[in-house]
C-alpha cells in the first residue's frame, strides 16, 4: 500500500505571521533586510520576505513530517 502525505501551506497574515512563524524587518540594524523567527528563536536572515516565507514553509514541512510514522 502506498501512502501519500502533503503538508498544508502556511497561511500568512497581513503582518507576515503564520502559526508560530513571523517575518520581521531589521530596519537597517541587521546583516540582511529581514529575519524569520519561530516563536522567540531566530531561524534565519533573508533578503526578501518571500525567501523568509519559503524557509518557514520548508521548516514547517520538515517538522510536521518528522512526527509521522507509517506503520
Amino acid at each position: 500500500m502506498s501512502v501519500s502525505v502533503k503538508v498544508k501551506q502556511l497561511v500568512w497574515s497581513e503582518h507576515n505571521r503564520a502559526d508560530i512563524y513571523s517575518v520581521k524587518e531589521y530596519f537597517g540594524q541587521g546583516p540582511t533586510d529581514y529575519f524569520l523567527s519561530r516563536g522567540t528563536q531566530v531561524v534565519g536572515n533573508f533578503n526578501t520576505v518571500a525567501e523568509a516565507k519559503a524557509a518557514a514553509q520548508a521548516d514547517h514541512e520538515r517538522r510536521v513530517l518528522g512526527f509521522i510514522e507509517v506503520a
